[in-house]
């Protein structure tokens, strides 16, 4: 996967989109085969598309898979035709608007700062100035989370313009695996024939580790699963009822344990080249 060609395939699209949103999604296979459950989960037509955001070119600190951008900024800074990102340029040039990596310096948004706080716990202090290098499942935004079909079309989009990109991006990051954020990944691997290596929940926990972090006194309700690609890279994807946000501090134990399973049945670490 050439990385340059893939933003330009991006840059090419959102033009598209400015020109014409209707004419857009009338003819995109993604967006017709995503079913919205109610008001809040419908995508949104004049929002600019996100499909990634970050610098192909730069080192990064990790790739980060997300399920969509999400729901507008209350400023409508994505909205055509005046959004304050459309006067920015960053639909007629996406790829270097994407590169100023905007929502971890929005005073407002915490979704992303909470994300790279996450991965600054596993670098070394010398790289915890890198920004990550995110990728959306699908670059529309909605409030909530529908469903997205795993038909053919869609498995074919999902290995090949977000699964082989991550994985040609993590030649550039200090951290090699992929991390994925959400649930409904899951079935996105089972279908393309990911091996699924580890799992780990609030209910299987002690097969890994003694302790596991309590709220209100219980367990709290997270998964944690390493999954491994055809081309042999491996995925650590996790997720919790009710959001997307990554995991708190009182989960470093955890995730210790799992690297430590995973560096005993492979001889690897996270930052390891070879797996």
């Amino acid at each position: 996967m050439n990385l340059i060609e893939w933003t330009k395939m991006w840059d090419d699209k959102i033009k598209e989109w400015s020109s014409n949103p209707d004419l857009y999604f009338k003819n995109d296979n993604i967006y017709k085969a995503y079913k919205s459950l109610d008001v809040n989960s419908e995508l949104i037509k004049n929002a600019i598309p996100e499909p990634y955001i970050g610098d192909v070119n730069s080192k990064c600190s990790a790739v980060v898979l997300s399920l969509n951008p999400g729901q507008l900024l209350m400023e409508d800074q994505q909205v055509l035709p005046d959004g304050e990102f459309i006067k920015d340029g960053a639909a007629e040039n996406f790829s270097e608007w994407a590169k100023k990596w905007f929502y971890l310096t929005y005073e407002k948004d915490t979704f992303w700062k909470n994300r790279k706080a996450w991965l600054d716990r596993r670098v070394s202090d010398k790289n915890k100035e890198l920004y990550p290098f995110g990728i959306e499942l699908i670059p529309y935004h909605s409030k909530a989370w529908g469903k997205l079909d795993s038909n053919e079309t869609v498995l074919e989009y999902v290995e090949n313009n977000v699964l082989v990109v991550a994985e040609e991006m993590t030649k550039q990051c200090v951290l090699k695996f992929v991390f994925c954020f959400g649930k409904p990944y899951y079935n996105m691997f089972k279908n393309l024939k990911y091996e699924e290596i580890l799992k780990i929940d609030n209910n299987n926990y002690q097969e890994f580790t003694k302790e596991w972090p309590v709220e209100n006194g219980r367990l709290i309700n997270r998964t944690y699963i390493i999954w491994k690609s055809p081309r042999d890279k491996f995925y650590l994807q996790t997720y919790a009822p009710g959001g997307f946000k990554a995991p708190k501090e009182e989960f470093i134990g955890i995730e210790n344990a799992i690297m430590q399973e995973i560096q005993k049945r492979y001889g690897c670490t996270l930052e390891g080249e070879n797996i």
